[in-house]
């Protein structure tokens, strides 16, 4: 937890990736089939001696079989691990916004089912609390939010 700007020292710091995939206005989430369950985009931990961004590549291609084209970061903080799969510790998130190609083939060990959801009802979707928490932080479940749906220019692969 975070107090005056610092970690506390006791807790373990673990890293952690998000995919944020949007196209026409709507943004694909997996129905997780395992804690912390709920609606959710690509996620996952980085792995010892990885960089945020290979992680990225790694678990979109894992969870979904698709490759990452472009992508941007639009979010990084801290947050309590006790929304996330361990339940403890602090974790390091960083959200990117990715354009992805290929065909979606879901890795059905992670999710039941990949559904594209309009961005405009994202409100009424059970998502996991840390996707709460994350679409919060960027502001997609504000209606006013205009960042994440208009096209970006990212880092191109």
């Amino acid at each position: 937890m975070l107090q005056n700007g610092f970690l506390e020292m006791n807790k373990k710091v673990y890293k952690a990736i998000g995919a944020i995939i949007i196209k026409n206005n709507k943004i694909l989430l997996i129905k997780r089939k395992n804690p912390p369950l709920g609606y959710a985009c690509f996620a996952g931990h980085v792995d010892e001696g990885e960089t945020f961004e290979k992680a990225l590549i790694r678990e979109v291609k894992e969870e979904g079989n698709l490759d990452i084209t472009n992508y941007k970061q639009c979010f990084e903080g801290f947050i309590d691990g006790k929304y996330s799969t361990n339940n403890s510790g602090i974790y390091h998130w960083r959200l990117y916004q990715c354009k992805v190609k290929g065909e979606l083939i879901l890795d059905k060990n992670e999710a039941e089912i990949a559904e594209w959801f309009d961005l405009e009802k994202l409100k009424e979707i059970k998502l996991g609390k840390i996707w709460k928490i994350l679409f919060t932080k960027i502001n997609l479940l504000n209606d006013k939010n205009l960042n994440l749906k208009k096209q970006h220019q990212g880092k191109k692969l």
